[in-house]
């Protein structure tokens, strides 16, 4: 589906973006103060004549398209070779490491530091790897924001200790471009899942629904990027009609007064009492906060209200835990009665290949024969014996009676002869009610033999 598809790579994109915070941090703290070791003769007096803070970006912006190259190959790799697991690892093994060459070898040349190179490259290319295999929904989740957050808020407080605000702009501006793909990553994913949640197959989201749907989602993006823009002019609107509902509110005031009688002190041409000196604030600017905090109060209690009750429900068990109490009805986050529908959503795993099942069954085989001969070891290996694999997919059925396995078995494998004996002895135990005979399990074990 192409629009799966584009939901992948702008997921990957936000794994690989991700790590710009400690891109630009660690060469901004470990800059010397010389110009850094370049390449020689013409590129010398090029590079030479960069500013040190494009030292800095540059190699942040190369080591993030590298990742997200690396990335992109590594999964493709993954969904190609997926049912053979070395390959897909030699793949991505192929993919990885001249990547990671080449990006030691050019931030060594442009910051002229090893160190920073290493650990920079091993950070945004090999560490964003691990799980590239995971569902598109799984691969920059909400964990992954909330540490892209945390990482984004730890190197502004360092460049700012350190006195070097330089990047905080470009802080910032990465910041916006993950945090919209991230709104409209979990938007279109959650269209997703309402389509697809009584669905056994994966169906796309309908054309009028995701497009209304991604109108709604970029208008948001949009206004909230205008007002990132006009911030300034925003501002000293906000500041105008701050002063202008003082000045209004100080008119009725000295109105009211005037009007009970209480005006002698006041002069005719002093309706309006003089604006306060400069570093002064009166209390009653307080007035102005609070339709803006009724307004955040009303959006953020639905935002937080499964905080809330999750640091609720953690305070009664620890409660619970001190005073020796335990639960009865274990770990339940919320009541499913107050829900208004819930679904149960199933991971399937990766199916395994055919070399594996062999593997799996002989080491099953071998734990068996280690067993003490006992009617129990016989039913244990005739369950075993249905799950060898020298059976068809699918050839064998739950309903199928042990007569009916042995006729499966002889008009279809050889040799032809193999089941005989141990059908037989099935058949003298468990209907005939004479128990096993004595070389039932040997039987049993030579017929397992053939089977492999």
């Amino acid at each position: 589906m192409r629009s799966k598809k584009l939901l992948t790579a702008a997921a990957v994109f936000c794994r690989s973006l991700a790590w710009f915070p400690l891109c630009i941090l660690l060469p901004s703290l470990r800059a010397e103060g010389g110009q850094s070791r370049l390449l020689t003769g013409l590129m010398d007096e090029a590079l030479m004549t960069i500013h040190s803070d494009t030292q800095i970006l540059l190699p942040a912006c190369l080591l993030c398209c590298l990742s997200f190259a690396v990335q992109m190959t590594a999964r493709a790799a993954g969904e190609r070779f997926r049912m053979l697991p070395r390959k897909a690892f030699a793949m991505k093994l192929a993919a990885a490491l001249p990547a990671a060459a080449a990006g030691i070898f050019a931030v060594y040349r442009i910051s002229g530091s090893l160190f920073n190179a290493v650990v920079l490259t091993a950070a945004a290319i090999l560490l964003p790897l691990h799980g590239i295999d995971n569902p598109p929904e799984k691969l920059f989740a909400q964990p992954h924001y909330v540490a892209f957050l945390t990482a984004v808020i730890l190197s502004a407080l360092a460049l700012h200790l350190a006195e070097q605000p330089t990047f905080t702009g470009w802080l910032f501006a990465v910041t916006a471009v993950i945090s919209a793909l991230f709104l409209l990553l979990l938007n279109q994913f959650m269209l997703l899942r309402l389509v697809n949640r009584r669905s056994n197959a994966e169906t796309p989201v309908p054309r009028e629904i995701r497009r209304s749907n991604f109108v709604m989602v970029i208008g948001m993006l949009l206004l909230t990027a205008a007002i990132l823009v006009f911030r300034r002019p925003l501002t000293a609107v906000l500041v105008w009609m701050r002063d202008t509902a003082a000045t209004a509110f100080w008119k009725l005031m000295i109105m009211i007064i005037r009007k009970q009688g209480g005006a002698a002190e006041i002069e005719e041409d002093a309706d309006i009492l003089p604006p306060p000196a400069e570093g002064e604030a009166s209390p009653l600017w307080v007035l102005v906060w609070i339709p803006i905090i009724f307004v955040m109060w009303i959006v953020w209690r639905n935002l937080l209200s499964d905080w809330v009750y999750e640091i609720h429900e953690l305070l009664r068990r620890l409660l619970a835990f001190l005073r020796g109490e335990t639960r009865r009805n274990g770990r339940r986050k919320r009541p499913a009665e107050s829900e208004e529908y819930y679904d149960t959503e199933t991971t399937a795993r990766r199916p395994l290949t055919k070399k594996q099942m062999k593997r799996r069954w002989r080491q099953q085989l071998r734990a068996w024969r280690s067993q003490p001969d006992s009617r129990e070891k016989f039913y244990a290996g005739y369950q075993l014996l249905l799950t060898a694999p020298a059976w068809e997919a699918n050839e064998l059925r739950d309903a199928d009676t042990v007569q009916e396995i042995r006729e499966k078995w002889l008009n279809h494998h050889t040799p032809q002869d193999a089941l005989d004996a141990v059908t037989s002895a099935y058949h003298t135990d468990r209907y005939a009610e004479r128990g096993l005979p004595e070389q039932a399990i040997a039987e049993l074990s030579a017929a397992l033999d053939r089977l492999r």
